[in-house]
């Protein structure tokens, strides 16, 4: 861009913001489970701060998968926090752990959405993680990343239960929130 080019600027798309009201205006205390693929990550960064700002006691699992360990972006950050706040864990996979930009990752193997799934009869990442079965009425999920990513979470969650934002209940309530991208 040099002075003189003609910029194109579009508003925003969508309004991905915490929920913090259920449908019937009683605050939301369900468990914030921050699902993201790549760089889908970069709306709960700020989801994160602002709520260890406010010094909410909500509790975050922020579960992020990338192609490769290198692009796990605000990896120290999170784990800090992690450390260092008994309400936030964080989960991470990659998807490509053979690859140059994977180079010594010891963690979680898979796209983000395996961390979602019983494994060998066992619970999966995100249960163990959080001590319980994961329910509608216990956790509430927002979803940013691709849209294969998005759709395989949808599926592994409605048949427990759990709502779009797209698809609400008569009352209004839902229990996924949605931000997609191609």
């Amino acid at each position: 861009m040099f002075e003189g080019h003609l910029l194109y600027w579009l508003n925003p798309a969508g309004t991905f913001t915490i929920e913090d009201k259920k449908a019937d205006g009683t605050s939301e205390t369900r468990r914030l489970v921050l699902v993201a693929s790549g760089t889908g990550l970069a709306p709960f960064i700020s989801y994160i701060l602002h709520l260890k700002n406010i010094k909410s006691k909500r509790e975050i699992v922020l579960l992020h998968g990338a192609k490769y360990a290198q692009e796990l972006g605000y990896c120290d950050l999170l784990k800090k926090i992690s450390a260092s706040d008994p309400n936030f864990k964080y989960l991470t996979t990659v998807s490509r752990p053979d690859q140059e930009l994977s180079r010594d990752w010891r963690g979680n193997v898979g796209r983000v959405e395996t961390l979602l799934v019983d494994k060998d009869n066992c619970k999966s990442q995100l249960e163990k993680a959080v001590g319980e079965k994961v329910t509608p009425e216990n956790s509430f999920f927002h979803i940013c990343g691709y849209a294969g990513t998005v759709n395989a979470v949808i599926s592994i969650l409605s048949p427990l239960g759990f709502v779009t934002n797209r698809k609400k209940r008569e009352d209004g309530s839902f229990d996924i929130k949605i931000e997609t991208y191609i």
